[in-house]
């Protein structure tokens, strides 16, 4: 794995293959959703933080470039809003536990 987030050369690509396009649009679904309810407190912080961690902040990172595709060149201006701020807010976590590595890598502790 890389350790930096997926061009975006690479992510044009990638729009242009519908199965690709797809299978990135489910995964990010999936931790936006998962991000909302924590928002909304029907998911418990602290074990999804534990549980799931390291692999939602590494999906936002690696897939940044279709995070800002989808807000400034589809014009979802709001796409992903829970996830980058969930992101944000356990990366510093996962920082201050000296799980992850700077800036973002696969961690170190697993």
């Amino acid at each position: 794995m890389t350790k930096e987030p997926i061009s975006k050369e690479s992510m044009q690509d990638a729009l242009e293959n519908k199965a690709a396009l797809t299978a990135i649009s489910s995964v990010l679904a999936h931790w936006e959703n998962m991000a909302l309810a924590i928002k909304l407190n029907i998911v418990n912080d602290e074990v999804a933080f534990e549980m799931t961690g390291t692999i939602l902040v590494y999906y936002a990172y690696k897939f940044e470039e279709f995070i800002k595709f989808r807000r400034n060149e589809q014009s979802h201006f709001k796409a992903y809003c829970y996830l980058e701020d969930l992101s944000d807010r356990w990366k510093k976590e996962l920082q201050v536990k000296n799980i992850l590595l700077t800036p973002v890598s696969t961690p170190s502790r697993i």
